[in-house]
């Protein structure tokens, strides 16, 4: 229990204002081996330092400039909500593939078996599902890649791959390159940092549909984490399951559906983040208080997406073609 607790731990009222800069500094340890995991954290870092600006990437490290959108807010000021507007983890596939709003998109509640369920809905307008996927497979590998994403927030990331040739690995698609992949990562959730080990997984596993012209579903991304420490999920196996029952009260799950606007301009996001009932009890009862973590959880995905809305675009456009 302790590891959630750090996770969700007190933090800053809406934005962290994080010690990032896009100012060069003197060379340091710059987390550039991604052959093997870094384990000793206090070589983690916020931001970019000399050699991270100079890979190339580098140039798509910009500033998180976007303000939350004004529904975000009024969502998260009405949040808590009642219970019954939450949504189940075995009743999500249908509900999130229905045209139009659920009553909850943003903000949480705790649901009536104690899971406690965090929403974000973000605007991507030019995001597609190819480019989404893409990104999953792509920045997992690089802490320099993964800092693009939330540069406020994010210290490190590194995965362990399939050992496969190039002509392998291009004949799966981008989905099926991250899909039982295990992305260890440190990043704050509000005012802490902590470890997170996430695993990703098929979302049909669980019953969503990858794709839905009726509904304009582009992609859906499904992943377990693991708070506090780095462990193999083994994703897909663990998913094997199926939602809901008794050990879903010991997970965090997550899915990102990216669908094509209701009235037709762009695409959205819509998170959602289901925490089991004992790790949600286990916070107040180590003194964390569970709404706090359900609102910083909340900002720091409506943030990161919505900045990945603006960056991903031409970084596809450069990288589609990297095997990595």
């Amino acid at each position: 229990m302790a590891s959630i607790i750090a996770l969700g731990a007190q933090a800053v009222s809406v934005v962290r204002q994080a010690i990032t800069s896009s100012k060069p500094e003197e060379p340091q340890s710059q987390l550039s081996d991604t052959t093997t995991l870094e384990k000793n954290s206090k070589k983690y870092y916020l931001g970019y330092r000399t050699d991270d600006h100079n890979t190339p990437w580098g140039k798509h490290f910009k500033p998180i400039d976007t303000p939350l959108s004004a529904s975000f807010i009024d969502g998260c000021k009405k949040s808590p909500v009642a219970a019954e507007l939450g949504v189940s983890i075995t009743k999500a596939p249908a509900l999130l593939e229905q045209p139009g709003y659920l009553p909850l998109e943003n903000g949480w509640t705790r649901l009536q078996d104690g899971t406690m369920y965090v929403c974000a809905l973000s605007d991507l307008p030019n995001v597609t599902g190819d480019m989404l996927d893409f990104w999953f497979y792509w920045h997992t590998n690089c802490a320099s890649k993964y800092k693009l994403w939330n540069p406020d927030a994010h210290r490190y990331a590194w995965v362990e791959r399939e050992k496969l040739t190039e002509d392998e690995t291009r004949k799966k698609s981008f989905r099926e390159r991250y899909w039982d992949t295990t992305s260890f990562v440190n990043e704050y959730i509000g005012n802490t940092e902590g470890k997170l080990s996430i695993g990703f997984f098929d979302p049909r596993k669980f019953g969503f549909r990858l794709e839905t012209p009726d509904s304009g579903i582009q992609t859906v991304v499904t992943a377990f984490v693991e708070p506090g420490r780095y462990t193999q999920i083994h994703p897909q196996k663990r998913a094997d399951a199926g939602p809901g029952g008794a050990a879903q009260a010991f997970k965090i799950t997550i899915m990102h559906q990216l669908r094509k606007k209701p009235d037709g301009t762009g695409y959205e996001m819509r998170s959602r983040f289901w925490v089991g009932s004992m790790l949600a009890a286990g916070m107040k009862v180590l003194g964390t208080e569970p709404d706090q973590f359900g609102h910083d959880l909340a900002v720091h995905c409506h943030l990161e997406m919505t900045h990945l809305g603006k960056i991903l675009p031409a970084i596809y456009e450069e990288f589609k073609d990297d095997i990595c």
